[in-house]
């Protein structure tokens, strides 16, 4: 385990002048929110089956043949 010290703790921020600079995944304008749904298990088993990225495509074929939004009843 290395020794903590002033330097390596300099060094644990980025600083660009003041501002600190973020690191990982830049944030999206809008973040996919969690949603727990219970499908069939063969529905499943073949979406996973069409190989990497299945997630992705599924969330496009439900956004490509969600309803048009009605707007509320008064």
């Amino acid at each position: 385990m290395p020794e903590i010290s002033d330097d390596w703790i300099a060094e644990a921020d980025l600083f660009q002048g003041e501002k600190l600079v973020r690191r990982g995944r830049p944030r999206v304008a809008a973040p996919r929110q969690l949603l727990s749904l219970r499908l069939p298990p063969n529905v499943i088993a073949r979406w996973k089956a069409s190989g990497p990225g299945w997630q992705t495509r599924m969330a496009q074929v439900l956004e490509n043949s969600a309803p048009a939004a009605t707007p509320p009843s008064d």
